[in-house]
């Protein structure tokens, strides 16, 4: 049986099942990472900008997200859907985010020929 816990969510990706029945996920279209209570109530847990697309949670707690830097949607009748890269696209990047207080570090970022660690 499925049960729907939230709607409206824009291009959601990556889910992370916490202990207390939550569950984080980025939104790709906000720019975002939202976490959703077993009763349904939802809060942004971190505000990323670019592309989050991918989500994991570490050995230390901390989420990992995989940021595409960016892309550029369009919304019609059959939905939502990409159509590009955006004017403000801001590169590639790995951040580590402290799901306690939401604060955002990037580790590395992409130099066109893979990625820099910082």
């Amino acid at each position: 049986m499925l049960t729907e816990m939230a709607r409206g969510l824009r291009f959601p990706e990556g889910p992370v099942a916490f202990a207390d029945g939550s569950v984080a996920f980025v939104e790709i279209e906000r720019g975002i990472i939202t976490r959703i209570a077993a009763d349904g109530t939802s809060i942004v847990l971190a505000r990323l900008g670019g592309g989050p697309n991918g989500l994991a949670q570490g050995p230390d707690g901390a989420l990992y997200v995989t940021n595409n830097g960016g892309l550029a949607f369009h919304e019609d009748a059959q939905g939502l859907r990409v159509v590009g890269q955006p004017d403000d696209y801001s590169g590639g990047r790995i951040e580590r985010v402290d799901p306690s207080d939401g604060s955002v570090a990037k580790l590395a970022t992409s130099t066109g020929s893979g990625f820099n660690l910082r």
